[in-house]
């Protein structure tokens, strides 16, 4: 823990935060992985709706990230 994080935080809602980032970036693989998943697929075109709104939540997934990054001080 920095300066920052110990004099504004406790350890346990830094210890929240990592955890948090943790989800998070396994429910990003886990839509990059069935983004693959419907790529492989024949009727591609069919569900490209199905990949942007995958790909949209991503995006936000990771601002949320970078957010907590960010108000948490963690590299």
């Amino acid at each position: 823990m920095n300066y920052y994080q110990l004099y504004y935080f406790s350890e346990s809602e830094i210890e929240k935060a990592n955890n948090n980032l943790l989800i998070i970036s396994n429910k990003i693989q886990q839509l990059h992985d069935k983004i693959k998943d419907i790529k492989k697929l024949d009727n591609f075109e069919d569900c490209s709706k199905d990949i942007l709104k995958f790909e949209t939540i991503i995006d936000r997934l990771n601002m949320s990230k970078n957010c907590i990054k960010h108000y948490y001080n963690i590299v």
